[in-house]
């Protein structure tokens, strides 16, 4: 990118997870962004928008398995072809002509759920398509611009997140090597493999089986409430996407309490005396997922589960190998919670409820906030997106951090997460009773400053929100 890229104003979105209507698509504010992007359009003087990463979702694309290369240019065109048919006041793709024909700035750039991004051949479709700019470069991963003065730094923020990392290293190396598909990391395979498939499932009228799954809050909690809701297929679908076995579950939570150490079926005998310990090997993404969602569920084990030890690992190898029926109505979700497994279950649901209320809390750091605000300089606006919790938060340096969020339905998480609690909750998601709440986050930086503002459909106001009470 050129050195004295400038703007007069700046407007950053991140995280539509724009995609053909259908079953696996979850985006529902059409109208709304297609009012923002019309009062963009409108403005007097040039503005830049900036698409921050996984507005496009090629995940959501019925029929996608895997990151393809040679189809990667058709499937941008097929996603905004689905798009463009919308009716006018729906119309995104028509929305983002107008914005470019004014005379404004459109930069696309990728995030985890559209890497595809990163290819020269998808950002020409898109400059063909909506008139996008490659003035900032897709694949670099970060992004900087000088908006009146200030240094605007941006990134999605999955490049640091091993379980959703993936690059335009990787897929400019892949096509430097004439690979047909790049691999894909594994919360994308959780995505096609799992999520999807529960989008998809029915009952026998038609009815959605799981209609929850997209407003759940981590895809820890998700796992949770479809290991309560249907054990056998929830580890089916996970032994195909991440190749996890019940008996690796069941070994890594009692090996995250301790209560079952080196005795545990295939654990790691421990170095004899005077014998050197084993060099640290780096943990694939998959384990780390695994032992973070078994310390959920250690963390959640009562005195009385751990003196249970054996009763406990009997139970749990019995629940996770497909010997507990599913539940099929959201009555029975209210039952009380029988047996050890599924209470202890419910209350590591209860515990990435609360974990997810906290992290979006919109004055306080998480993770990424904490990274990108450690590494960046003094004076610096950075803005990053991927986690779909919206921050705005000054920085020790001098700087303002903000985290642009997401556009998808959000919903209130419980007021109490104890058992009792969350078992209404989660029944009223199944039947479709909780309100859902869309904050419409908005990055702006201009002659005024950096902020993060809530569009309501007509105006932009300053941002005051976490997750909806």
């Amino acid at each position: 990118m050129p050195a004295d890229a400038q703007a007069d104003g700046l407007y950053v979105l991140s995280d539509l997870h724009l995609a053909p209507p259908g079953e696996q698509s979850v985006f529902a504010a059409h109208a709304p962004l297609v009012a923002l992007l019309d009062e963009i359009a409108a403005s007097p003087s040039p503005q830049w928008l900036v698409l921050n990463g996984d507005v496009f979702d090629f995940l959501q694309i019925p029929g996608y398995e895997q990151l393809s290369l040679p189809l990667a240019p058709q499937r941008m065109a097929g996603l905004l072809d689905a798009l463009a048919a919308e009716p006018r006041e729906r119309n995104v793709v028509q929305a983002l002509q107008r914005l470019t024909a004014a005379g404004h700035t459109l930069c696309c750039l990728p995030g985890n759920h559209d890497a595809e991004l990163n290819l020269f051949s998808v950002q020409q479709v898109l400059a063909q398509r909506i008139g996008s700019s490659q003035v900032l470069p897709a694949a670099a991963g970060v992004w900087r611009l000088e908006v009146t003065g200030r240094r605007v730094v941006g990134v999605h923020g999955h490049h640091d997140d091993a379980f959703n990392a993936i690059g335009g290293d990787t897929l400019l190396r892949a096509q430097s090597d004439g690979d047909a598909t790049a691999k894909m990391p594994p919360g994308s395979r959780l995505v096609c493999e799992v999520i999807n498939p529960y989008r998809r499932a029915k009952t026998a009228d038609g009815t959605p089986r799981f209609p929850f799954v997209d407003l759940l809050p981590s895809d820890r909690a998700v796992v949770l409430a479809l290991l309560l809701l249907d054990p056998a297929l929830a580890c089916k679908r996970l032994r195909a996407a991440l190749g996890i076995e019940a008996d690796a579950l069941v070994r890594m939570i009692l090996m995250r309490t301790g209560i079952a150490g080196s005795m545990l079926r295939g654990a790691p005998a421990a170095p004899l005396a005077g014998q050197a310990a084993p060099p640290a090997r780096s943990e694939p993404p998959e384990a780390a997922w695994l032992a973070a969602l078994a310390g959920t569920l250690a963390e959640a084990m009562t005195p009385a589960d751990r003196a249970a030890e054996a009763m406990l690992a009997r139970q749990m190898e019995a629940y996770f190998s497909g010997q507990t029926p599913a539940v099929t109505r959201s009555a029975d979700l209210l039952a009380p919670a029988d047996g050890m497994v599924r209470r202890l279950l419910w209350r590591a649901l209860g515990s990435a409820l609360e974990a997810a209320r906290d992290a979006f809390r919109p004055q306080v750091p998480d993770e990424l906030a904490r990274q990108v605000m450690a590494g960046w300089g003094r004076e610096v606006v950075a803005i990053t997106g991927h986690t779909h919790a919206a921050k705005t938060i000054p920085t020790p340096a001098g700087g303002t951090y903000i985290n642009t969020g997401t556009w998808l339905d959000l919903v209130p998480m419980p007021a109490s997460t104890g058992v009792a609690e969350v078992q209404a909750w989660l029944a009223k998601l199944q039947r479709n009773e909780v309100p859902r709440w869309q904050g419409c986050p908005v990055a702006r930086v201009d002659a005024d400053g950096a902020r993060l503002l809530q569009w309501t459909g007509t105006a932009l106001r300053p941002w005051a929100e976490g997750l909806p009470n």
